[in-house]
């Protein structure tokens, strides 16, 4: 058939639309294997590789020749030379601080037992001494006089700074009041940081100098090529302080202690370890994060060597970890260059889509449709939002925080942290928790005998009344004990089991049956059982009413046909009733499927889960675990409770749904 003319701008339409699909496409790929091929430097910035196993390292040290000492939790001191170990000595005494002299020549140690232990660079013992208690942290200055920090007892304030010649003599000492993380010296001047959150000077006569807040403990003190110092603290902040004591920046920078801050030698960058793991690179004129690293194996215990394109540091887990200095300095850049490179692909990406549905004609037909029901509906769906926001709000958010959080090591211990899966392989190891799981079962099966049976059995006789004053009463009696709150059933049950004056008890010994007497909840063979039996004789309201309502709903015509027929009331109720009220007796199934699996109060209030595990329930260690402030772990038992009541239910409105049920 021609083409007319009217046919001829639709069909230009379509033909510019597939040249802009295919332009677009081509576009894409031909950009991204340019730059990632090409373009894109490889992202090898931090390496590492294991140098010490079946140990963790406390402190690493600098020594010249591209030699570092390394002080391990099993109290041995390890040389390495560029990655080789020289010498491994272990130390009967039990270190606390490492540090190594301006020269490299002394290596000094302070220990538990109120010692400095000094070594040659061989790690040849040349002298020790005693000062006045445990050492926490120690530097030798120019001079070769050591700085140390020390103290007897947590709360006696006999905490001292003082400084000793080589020989051990004690030139002076000044008592603080309060432990000392870290100590620094800049010729006679001593910087040190107690636990109160401080960084302090002293001058070559003991005087305070000048001392400034931080925003916690300072845990480590180093002093740059410019005589700056470089602190770190307990909540992730690093500050760069002259000596007159004036803060020239401050940066927070993780949530974790800082265990590393080093100035590189060739261009005055600062290096920042964290306990996370992390690394980061800033800049030392102002503080500005120029890199920063993903989490590392262990955190940074020292920078051990430095030149101009790399930097080598020791972890806690005993790796090494070289730092490329020119692809950390460029890292910004790139990432400036990667979110470019994103938007570009993503304004292509949304062009081609464009000119995808602009060219099927059947797309584009349902866009247009949808967008004019749209214009139209504006108004209607302006006057749901406020609904709509409140439910994301209230309902949405909360799932997928719960959701976010069980991935994570979310408590009050330590900052927040992505950890994947480990809260859930930590789970499949729980005792406790598969102990509940199969209390659950136990739990699930014979709630769901309860509530199928009992109340449907006394709903059938309650409907079956002839009188209708007395089926009136008697629907009445058994709905009115649902205004005592299910607290009073819980502790009247609770009494009643009580091992000394529980009625139970007390009608086993009236009735010459007191070899029967026992403590209910205290045994755990009958716990979970006496659980089980509270509630006797399980006549829940809310099934009762249910049942009972169905039961009406039933036409009564249906039941003249059958008495005509001569159907007894047990035919009755398998041919008329129990099909006719599925839809309740599934909902019944569903919500003791629910409260089975999600319930705990009544197990908390019996037994609070003994005795042993007796009584536990999953529920019960979701909360117990939030009570003690694990909430990722928590998060992590809620989501797989959730999971299996989503199995359930949408099996059950997959499989079991009848047309025309709601």
């Amino acid at each position: 058939m021609a083409t007319t003319v009217k046919d001829q701008p639709i069909r230009s339409t379509l033909l510019t639309s597939r040249w802009v699909l295919f332009g677009a496409l081509a576009l894409l790929v031909s950009l991204n294997a340019t730059y990632f091929l090409l373009l894109r430097p490889p992202g090898n910035t931090v390496e590492s590789k294991p140098a010490l196993r079946d140990t963790r390292v406390l402190q690493a040290v600098a020594l010249p020749s591209q030699r570092c000492v390394v002080l391990t939790s099993a109290n041995h001191l390890v040389m390495f030379s560029t990655g080789n170990v020289l010498n491994d000595k272990a130390v009967p005494d039990s270190l606390s601080a490492l540090t190594v002299s301006p020269d490299g020549q002394r290596i000094a140690a302070g220990t538990t037992d109120n010692q400095v232990i000094i070594w040659d660079d061989q790690l040849n013992e040349v002298t020790r001494y005693k000062v006045g208690g445990r050492v926490t942290d120690l530097r030798i200055d120019d001079g070769g006089q050591a700085a140390v920090a020390y103290g007897i007892g947590q709360y006696t304030g006999r905490f001292f700074v003082g400084r000793f010649d080589l020989s051990g003599k004690q030139l002076f000492k000044k008592q603080v009041g309060a432990d000392v993380n870290a100590i620094e010296v800049d010729g006679q001047n001593i910087y040190y940081a107690p636990v109160n959150g401080k960084l302090l000077a002293l001058a070559p006569d003991g005087k305070r100098r000048w001392e400034i807040p931080l925003n916690a403990a300072g845990l480590v003190i180093r002093k740059t090529a410019a005589g700056n110092l470089l602190t770190g603290d307990e909540r992730g902040s690093v500050f760069l302080v002259n000596p007159e004591g004036r803060v020239l920046w401050s940066r927070r920078l993780s949530e974790y202690n800082i265990r590393m801050v080093a100035e590189t030698s060739s261009d005055g960058h600062i290096v920042v370890g964290d306990d996370d793991g992390k690394l980061f690179v800033l800049n030392g004129a102002d503080g500005m994060t120029v890199f920063q690293s993903a989490g590392n194996p262990g955190s940074a215990r020292g920078l051990v060597s430095a030149d101009a394109s790399s930097l080598t540091m020791f972890t806690s887990e005993g790796h090494w970890l070289t730092l490329n200095l020119a692809g950390a300095l460029g890292a910004q850049r790139q990432g400036t260059v990667d979110t470019i490179m994103l938007g570009i692909e993503l304004l292509l990406g949304v062009t081609a889509l464009s000119a995808l549905v602009a060219t099927v004609p059947h797309w584009r037909a349902t866009a247009v449709h949808t967008g004019r029901r749209l214009r139209d509906s504006r108004k209607a769906y302006l006057m749901l939002l406020p609904a709509f926001s409140l439910i994301i709000i209230f309902n949405y958010i909360p799932t997928a925080m719960g959701l976010y959080y069980s991935f994570t090591n979310f408590n009050l211990a330590e900052p927040l942290k992505f950890v994947g899966f480990n809260n859930f392989v930590k789970l499949s190891r729980d005792d406790f928790f598969w102990a509940g799981i199969g209390n659950m079962i136990l739990i699930l099966i014979t709630s769901v005998a309860k509530e199928l049976i009992v109340p449907l059995i006394v709903a059938e006789l309650v409907f079956w009344l002839r009188n209708a004053r007395l089926k009136y009463w008697t629907r009445t009696a058994f709905i009115v004990p649902s205004i005592v709150p299910g607290l009073v059933g819980i502790m009247l049950w609770k009494t009643i089991y009580n091992a000394h004056s529980g009625l139970l008890n007390q009608l086993l010994q009236t009735a010459g049956l007191g070899y029967l007497q026992h403590a209910w909840l205290g045994d755990e063979k009958t716990a979970l059982w006496a659980i089980i039996f509270a509630g006797f004789p399980w006549i829940g309201t809310f099934a009762f009413l249910i049942y009972m309502g169905g039961l009406l709903n039933i036409n009564r015509e249906l039941f003249d046909s059958a008495a005509i027929d001569g159907t007894n009331p047990w035919s009755r109720f398998w041919n008329i009733d129990m099909p006719l009220i599925r839809p309740q007796l599934r909902l019944i199934l569903f919500f003791a499927f629910l409260g089975s699996v999600q319930g705990y109060a009544g197990v908390w209030i019996f037994t609070q889960g003994g005795p042993g595990s007796a009584t536990y329930v999953p529920g019960l260690q979701m909360f117990l675990q939030t009570a003690r402030g694990e909430y990722g772990y928590a998060a992590s038992i809620g989501l797989v409770l959730a999971m299996v009541v989503l199995a359930v239910t949408v099996a059950r409105f997959r499989f079991n749904q009848t047309p025309g049920e709601a």
